[in-house]
């Protein structure tokens, strides 16, 4: 996934904890590092990247090969 924005502050990349009730966003990253194998940020003022990774169980990958 990637856009052209102004990229994410490095706050942001650093909060490990699940934001308040009360805040109007922030959960998305949250959410992404807890369902994902491996989630990697390429952030600057040009833009973001974000390459998420999910290993699939051996009978998921015998099955798609049919």
């Amino acid at each position: 996934i990637a856009d052209d924005g102004d990229g994410i502050p490095v706050e942001v990349l650093k909060r490990e904890s699940l934001p308040a009730a009360s805040a109007p966003g922030g959960r998305g990253i949250w959410l992404m590092r807890r369902l994902s194998d491996e989630v990697v940020f390429l952030t600057g003022p040009a833009g973001t990247t974000v390459r998420i990774a999910l290993k699939l169980p051996a009978q998921a990958g015998a099955a798609r090969a049919r």
